[in-house]
This record gives C-alpha cells, structure tokens and sequence, in this order.
C-alpha cells in the first residue's frame, strides 16, 4: 500500500480505551485510500488455472524481475506473483539482450509450478527476443551458446512471446 503508514498512524485511535470516539473526515479519507487499494490492479489476486496466463519480464543493469499476471473479470490484468533479483558479478557483463533473455529463464523458472504444462504468453519490451524466443521458428545459427541454452530450456513449454513497449 503505497500509504500504508497513514493508515497505520490512524491505529491510535482504536488504541485509546474509555474515550468517546468520533468518526471523522480524515478517518474516512484513509478507510477509502484502503479500500481502493485493496481493489486496484496492484493487489495480489488468486492463481486460477483456467484463465490465461501472462509473464512480464524486465532487466536492468542492477538486476531481473518478473510478474505472474492474470486477467480478472472486468479483463485487467492482475498480479498474482512478484519475483526479482539482483545480478550477479558476471551477469553484470551480459549483453542487454541475454540480460532480458535471463529475466525471461529466471521468471519460467520461479513460475514453473504455475505453467508447466500449460500455455503461457511471455511479454517483453526487448524486441529482439520476440524473434529470438519464437516457439514456431528456428534459432538463429549466429545466436551465442547461452542463448541457444536458454532456448532449448524453453522448447519444453508452451508459449509465445510478445513485445509490449516499456514506456
């Protein structure tokens, strides 16, 4: 909760015993801040195995994250796991493309339990990866050994890759 240390500061109130208490303006600005932040896209919803499953991936020069999305019934999209890390010291030197590439392996991997066996969509704001990553085409013969590690690791689940603008 993006103001969860106002709503926190309120918690006195209840604290006092024997005083009367008055519901207030301010009270009611932090219970409806709650209560909109309980139903924003932001909050964790439930994994459902029978609606679709999205992955985002990103990577930075610092480090990799993902999230497990799923739409909800008004179609958002919908958080259902967050998951990131730093980069480790030879990490650091991989190109931009295998640090998306990576993002993507880490994410397959912490998600496993969620989508083996199912079809998933990966989406990236790394163009190159969309073509890269293509279940339904070849490698290229010009693509480093880790990525063609990384692909071949892939070839054992069902899904596509789509580009998303990361602005």
């Amino acid at each position: 909760m993006n103001n969860q240390k106002t709503a926190v500061g309120y918690q006195h109130i209840w604290d006092f015993l024997g005083q009367t208490w008055k519901w207030e303006k301010r009270h009611q600005d932090v219970f409806n801040e709650i209560k909109n932040t309980i139903s924003s896209h932001d909050t964790l919803q439930l994994f459902n195995p029978e609606q679709q499953i999205i992955i985002t991936t990103d990577a930075s020069n610092d480090g990799i994250g993902a999230v497990l999305l799923q739409k909800d019934q008004n179609e958002f999209e919908r958080p259902v796991m967050h998951v990131s890390r730093t980069l480790k010291k030879a990490e650091n030197n991989y190109s931009t493309t295998e640090k998306e590439a990576l993002a993507i392996i880490y994410a397959v991997k912490k998600f496993n339990e969620y989508i083996y066996g199912r079809k998933f969509n990966i989406v990236t704001d790394h163009k190159p990866l969309e073509g890269i990553f293509d279940s339904k085409s070849g490698l290229s013969s010009i693509a480093s050994s880790r990525i063609t590690r990384w692909w071949s690791y892939l070839a054992g689940y069902n899904y596509m890759v789509t580009y998303r603008s990361g602005k």
